[in-house]
């Protein structure tokens, strides 16, 4: 699962189907990707908590797409709940921003 994290405009876009064009098309040059795995989760849990990832309405900020493989699409949704909570602390735009889930027709 991937979820798009947009500042400027505040939201959350979660994309089960990754190959979906909504994907692609919010993808730029230099695109921050953050994986999120077991093996990775308290490692990236922490770099959110601690404030290593930062947003501004620059290009190489303005936004994140977060790559969620937890195991269940339970666990990988609700991620984007708690990394939100995380940087709503932070970011106000982003505390009350929507979480969207995109309905993405099979491109093939």
């Amino acid at each position: 699962m991937k979820a798009y994290v947009n500042y400027p405009e505040p939201h959350f876009t979660i994309h089960w189907n990754d190959r979906c064009p909504g994907v692609q098309k919010n993808r730029k040059e230099g695109q921050r990707v953050i994986t999120i795995t077991p093996e990775t989760l308290d490692v990236t849990l922490s770099r959110f908590i601690n404030r290593e990832f930062t947003f501004a309405a620059n290009p190489d900020e303005n936004d994140m797409w977060l790559d969620v493989a937890l195991g269940s699409p339970q666990h990988n949704e609700a991620i984007v709940y708690v990394v939100q909570l995380i940087l709503g602390r932070r970011y106000r735009p982003l505390k009350s921003a929507s979480v969207e889930t995109h309905t993405c027709p099979d491109p093939h």
